[in-house]
């Protein structure tokens, strides 16, 4: 079995060999299992990668040119099975706590950072509350309004006039001779609405009373009877000039 404990480095094992004592040279490589090919062999991951990674081969010996073959197990460099799904549960265990803490943010994480994503236009996220309505703030500052903000604009356009508010009511302000303010035409030469009314006369409505006043004839005439004699008597709708 071979395991990756504080291995740095990942790679590929393409041979894997065995030792044994010899009684007279002491320690020798007695076998090696090689692989078919290059692509055959066992890929060992980094224990970053994979911590608590283990290979475990099998390995089938036969012996030649010996009566008997004695073969002493160190039982310090062998796991049984119960005790390698022990090491590989707690290290699993210890890998997702670490994942937890460090890829994962805490239950309650509000912060007044944007440690854990901030939300844009782009990407949900988390995003800071704001009642301002004069914030000049987009679509990548992580910031969203409040129905307090939008409501304060809201009543505040409610109570504006439209661009085009043109009305059948005063509702927008009368103008009259104090005020300036909306004020409706007419086309009536017969109107008596004055400054507090808030009507005022057309062109065509002071055209049709200049030409009635240009239509009509004087309402007096000139006379020109001699008064000096005290005979002739004075008319009315005449004019009189004396002469002296």
């Amino acid at each position: 079995m071979l395991k990756n404990d504080g291995l740095e480095q990942g790679y590929t094992a393409n041979q894997v060999g065995i030792y044994a004592e010899d009684p007279d040279d002491g320690e020798i490589l007695l076998f090696i299992s090689q692989a078919i090919d290059a692509d055959s062999g066992t890929i060992i991951p980094s224990e970053t990668e994979m911590p608590g990674y283990s290979a475990e081969w099998t390995f089938y010996f036969q012996y030649g040119q010996a009566d008997s073959v004695e073969v002493v197990v160190d039982p310090t460099g062998g796991v049984t099975l119960t005790e390698m799904k022990q090491y590989v549960d707690a290290a699993v265990e210890n890998k997702a706590e670490k994942d937890h803490t460090h890829n994962y943010a805490p239950f309650a994480h509000a912060s007044p950072t944007y440690t854990y994503g901030k939300g844009t236009g782009a990407y949900f996220g988390h995003v800071q509350l704001s009642d301002a309505t004069d914030s000049s703030k987009g679509t990548n500052d992580g910031v969203a309004a409040t129905p307090a903000a939008v409501k304060a604009a809201y009543d505040k356009a409610k109570g504006m006039a439209p661009s085009a508010h043109a009305s059948t009511t005063t509702a927008h302000g009368l103008g009259t001779d104090s005020k300036y303010g909306h004020v409706k035409l007419s086309d009536e030469t017969n109107n008596a609405s004055g400054v507090q009314g808030g009507t005022a006369a057309t062109p065509a409505a002071v055209k049709a009373a200049y030409d009635l006043a240009n239509s009509k004839a004087p309402a007096y005439s000139y006379g020109t009877e001699d008064l000096t004699a005290g005979s002739s008597p004075l008319e009315t709708g005449k004019l009189y000039f004396v002469y002296e």
